[in-house]
C-alpha cells in the first residue's frame, strides 16, 4: 500500500503510521488550530469559510501563517493529487512551537456516506464528565484533549458521538459535531457563550433556515430537552446532517416528524454540491 504523502513544514513527505498519529490534535504539542474539511470530487468543500475560521483563531493566538490564502488552496489540491485521491478529509493544522511556526496538511481517503447511514443515524451518549469553558472554546484549537477523550468513551459503548455539558448541566455540543434540535416547528441549537465552536456546517443550517423562514433560536439547553424533542441532528463538515436516532440508548426523532431535518439536508446539499 503506497504511504500517505502530507505536508509539512514547507515540504512534501511520506508519513508512516507514528508520524500520522503524532500530527492528531490532543496529541501535537503547542498551541495552535485546525481545520477538518471535506473533499468530494476533489473540491475541498467550503475552503474559503475554514480558511476565514482558521486565519480568525491565529490571530486570536497571535500566530502568523508562513503562507498566503492562495499558497495554502495549490498546497491542498496538491496533496490530493499526490495521493490521488478524488473523496476525502483532509486536515490542515498551524501550530507554535518552540518559537516556530509549524504547518501541516494530512489527507486520509473518506468514502461518501450511504443514504442508509443517514436513514439510519447516529447513536450517542452524554458524556460522563463536563465540557470546561475556556478562552479558546471559540477556535478550533488544537487543545483538544477533552473531545478525544469524549469521543473514546462514545466507542466503548458502540456509540457514534458523545455529548458534552457544561458546568451548568446545559448541552454545548458533540466531540465532534454540534446539535440542533427541533420542538413545535421552531430549531434550536446550543448557543455559542454555552461554550460550543460555531462549526462551519452549524453556520450553514443556521444561514438555511433563516433563508427559507424556518424560526429558530440559539438557546440555553438542558439535556432533557433532547429526549422530548421531536427531531434532533448533528452536524459537522464530513458528515453534513446526520440524524441523531438514540441518545443514552432512548430513541430519539418521531419516525414520521422529520420535516425540518430533511429541509435542512437538502438546502445543505444545495449549498455545498452546486
Amino acid at each position: 500500500m503506497k504511504p500517505t504523502t502530507i505536508f509539512l513544514d514547507k515540504e512534501f513527505q511520506d508519513a508512516n503510521a507514528a508520524l500520522l498519529k503524532s500530527l492528531t490534535p490532543g496529541i501535537v504539542q503547542g498551541q495552535g488550530v485546525f481545520e477538518t474539511m471535506r473533499v468530494l470530487d476533489r473540491k475541498v468543500l467550503h475552503c474559503e469559510l475554514h480558511l476565514g475560521r482558521l486565519t480568525r483563531g491565529l490571530n486570536f493566538l497571535k500566530i502568523r501563517i508562513p503562507y498566503s490564502k492562495n499558497t495554502i488552496k495549490n498546497y491542498l489540491q496538491k496533496i490530493l493529487e499526490m495521493n490521488l485521491y478524488k473523496n476525502a478529509r483532509i486536515r490542515l493544522m498551524v501550530w507554535a512551537e518552540k518559537e516556530k511556526v509549524r504547518v501541516g496538511i494530512i489527507p486520509q481517503p473518506y468514502p461518501i456516506i450511504s443514504s442508509h447511514q443517514y436513514k439510519k443515524g447516529y447513536k450517542a451518549i452524554i458524556a460522563s464528565f463536563t465540557r470546561p469553558q475556556t478562552r479558546l472554546s471559540h477556535i478550533k484549537s488544537l487543545d483538544y484533549s477533552i473531545f478525544h477523550k469524549a469521543y473514546q468513551e462514545a466507542q466503548a459503548h458502540h456509540c457514534d458521538e458523545a455529548i458534552l455539558l457544561n458546568s451548568k448541566g446545559k448541552v454545548v455540543e458533540g466531540s465532534r459535531t454540534n446539535i440542533f434540535f427541533v420542538k413545535n416547528q421552531i430549531l434550536y441549537t446550543p448557543a455559542v457563550h454555552c461554550g460550543c465552536l460555531n462549526g462551519i456546517t452549524r453556520q450553514l443550517v443556521i444561514q438555511s433556515a433563516r433563508k427559507i423562514g424556518i424560526p429558530y433560536k440559539t438557546v440555553q439547553a438542558n439535556a432533557d430537552q433532547l429526549f422530548t424533542a421531536n427531531e434532533v441532528f448533528l452536524t459537522n463538515a464530513l458528515i453534513g446532517i446526520m440524524p441523531l436516532k438514540r441518545l443514552n440508548n432512548k430513541p430519539l426523532n418521531h419516525p414520521k416528524l422529520n420535516a425540518i431535518t430533511n429541509n435542512m439536508c437538502k438546502m445543505y446539499n444545495k449549498l455545498t454540491l452546486n
